[in-house]
């Protein structure tokens, strides 16, 4: 039974999730994210545990190369090069026509709402969707009325989609019945900030509950504390990590959730529609990050080129050395300047002057340490366009495509276009409606690799023309880029293509078999490199 002090509380799973979503947080968040992570993905050497000052200042000189962003970003534009489009979208009820163009009245077209979901479902394996409707009922005096038509309308009260990251989700549970699981219960948390009338800022914390039955909305308001900005614990772990963020949201004592709305759930399901991508064990709501190696890549990626940084600042500029340096000079007492225009003089006959430079050994290896590691971000940003898995989320829809496949990031579109459909479908039972049966959701799915793998097909073309490859593997080569549809047949076009009659360049005129060169019948024809001299006579 949820109450005000365990609403704020996580569940086992979304706790274990968390250190995976810390490592992906971080590393989107580009180089601020990375620096306020701290010793949790930076660790300290030993002479940084002496000195703090040195670890702050190689973090200040360190920048995140952003290869999981762009990964990120790469996959997400591809589907959204075109508009969501809406099959038989027209014949919707007017209330559901409008999510087309203001899916969370709010002003977001639904091409946007469905590239927040693909970003998350690429960045966490999860996407999530709340499908809901405002309450129709007017409070006049004691009394509560329902609304009338036109106060709908001009109200702007409709089924809408709210769009949840899986980071906001606190906690489930499930429910079997005749062998199916059914979402029962599910806690969504959001945190806001607010600044009053005097204009004092104070953190808001709430919690919605859904579940079959009811809803309902807790409210918090936690002390204001401002987070170290980078943590100089050397004991810090991401596993303290995860435990305080769970922490941050429970109530305590002094400071619990207050109950502040309820209502019943008229649609008697919870309704919340999801996709998972990247399952993690059997809970629908449990999922790995798609391209978790790639972001502990991009965290080797920032380590090394710390150690790049501040191996050049410490060893870039040379080292001044001075022998046989008089008591002044050698004590302090008698300051060195050195730089552009600078002159050290000396009556010591035996002193000498060098500057002493570093080999830059270790610099050489990191850089190439470093270049390895930016290769391996490009195959491991690639593998989602070039892995290949069954067509179809349905037995029917297996069936249909036979032996055609498509890239994992194209199986994710389509996973999101059924996704979408069901949220529309849940829309429709707010309404009290019915979706058109030809209605379906449409995501543009035929595109290839991001354009800087597109130096490939140069490789395949000459891999082809030198005969390396099989026209078969080439062309199963161009369809897994997206330059072939999907929907060519491999096989046929080798058919047909071996059927072909010659090129025109290929036939001699009316068909006939090429002439021998102009000479006597019966002899060979003449070289007019032959000296005449050499010619028998006639």
């Amino acid at each position: 039974m949820i109450d005000a002090q365990t609403v704020g509380r996580w569940h086992s799973q979304r706790k274990l999730m968390e250190i995976d979503r810390l490592v992906t947080r971080a590393v989107r968040g580009g180089t601020t994210s990375m620096r306020a992570a701290g010793t949790s993905l930076t660790p300290m050497d030993f002479r940084e545990r002496q000195q703090r000052d040195e670890y702050a200042a190689r973090l200040a000189r360190t920048v995140l190369f952003p290869a999981y962003d762009d990964a990120i970003g790469a996959i997400v534009d591809k589907p959204f090069q075109q508009p969501v489009k809406l099959e038989e979208g027209d014949s919707l009820p007017p209330d559901l026509q409008a999510l087309e163009y203001d899916c969370d009245r709010e002003c977001t077209p639904l091409t946007e709402m469905a590239r927040r979901l693909l970003d998350a479902m690429a960045d966490t394996g999860l996407a999530m969707l709340l499908v809901d409707k405002p309450s129709v009922t007017v409070q006049e005096g004691e009394t509560v009325r329902v609304m009338r038509m036109d106060e709908e309308e001009a109200a702007d009260i409709r089924p809408y989609f709210a769009f949840v990251h899986p980071d906001a989700v606190l906690s489930w549970s499930w429910r079997t019945q005749n062998g199916k699981r059914i979402l029962s219960m599910i806690s969504i948390f959001d945190e806001s900030s607010e600044v009053d009338a005097q204009g004092h800022e104070q953190i808001v914390q709430t919690v919605r509950v859904w579940t079959e039955q009811d809803w309902s909305l807790w409210k918090r308001i936690p002390k204001l504390t401002m987070p170290q900005s980078v943590p100089m614990d050397p004991k810090a772990s991401i596993d303290m990590t995860a435990k305080d963020a769970a922490i941050s949201t429970a109530a305590t004592e002094t400071e619990p959730y207050a109950l502040v709305d309820s209502g019943a759930n008229p649609l008697g399901v919870v309704p919340v529609v999801f996709r998972n991508v990247s399952m993690k064990g059997s809970d629908p709501l449990v999922a790995r990050p798609p391209l978790m190696d790639l972001a502990w890549k991009n965290v080797d990626d920032w380590l090394v080129t710390s150690s790049l940084s501040n191996n050049l600042h410490w060893h870039g500029t040379p080292m001044l050395v001075i022998a046989g340096a008089t008591n002044d000079v050698a004590d302090g007492s008698k300051p060195v300047v050195f730089g552009a225009g600078a002159m050290l003089a000396s009556s010591d006959p035996q002193m000498s002057v060098q500057f002493v430079e570093s080999s830059g050994a270790a610099a050489k290896q990191l850089a190439e340490r470093l270049e390895q590691i930016r290769q391996d971000e490009q195959q491991l940003g690639l593998a989602p366009f070039m892995e290949q898995v069954a067509a179809g989320s349905t037995a029917t829809a297996v069936e249909a495509a036979g032996s055609r496949t498509q890239s994992r990031v194209q199986s994710w579109v389509e996973c999101l276009e059924w996704m979408l459909y069901d949220a529309y479908k849940m829309a429709a039972r707010w309404s009290n409606e019915e979706l058109p049966e030809d209605f379906d959701v449409d995501i543009y799915r035929d595109f290839g690799l991001p354009t800087r793998a597109q130096t490939d097909l140069q490789a395949l073309a000459a891999a082809r023309t030198a005969k390396d490859i099989s026209q078969e593997t080439y062309l199963r080569e161009l369809q897994k880029r997206g330059v072939l549809g999907d929907e060519v047949d491999i096989e046929a076009e080798i058919t047909e293509t071996e059927n072909e009659q010659p090129a025109l360049g290929e036939l001699t005129p009316f068909g006939m078999p090429p002439q021998p060169p102009p000479g006597r019948p019966g002899q060979p024809p003449q070289d007019s490199s032959a000296d005449p001299e050499d010619t028998p006579p006639q």
